[in-house]
């Protein structure tokens, strides 16, 4: 793939903001670049990851809110789509 200087280079995805909002919720900020789709997994371990959700982010920050959170440590991380 040739370098083009036309192009710019995707903005960093940045995971903000960490809240428990009580009631098994858990909510984290989402930057990136406008219209960039990401699949949501999380971990327990940082070994095993499973599915959580899709989320796209429509403006360049989304809220992301993981419903069945419980007390217990759990990860997150995103796979862009």
């Amino acid at each position: 793939m040739a370098y083009d200087p036309q192009k710019t280079a995707p903005a960093a995805i940045l995971l903000s903001a960490p809240t428990w909002l009580g009631d098994n919720q858990f909510q984290f900020s989402l930057t990136s670049d406008a219209g960039s789709a990401f699949e949501v997994v999380t971990s327990s371990d940082l070994v095993t990851w499973a599915h959580l959700d899709y989320v796209t982010n429509a403006t360049g920050t989304v809220s992301f809110t993981d419903t069945n959170a419980t007390g217990n440590r759990k990860f997150y991380r995103l796979r862009l789509q």
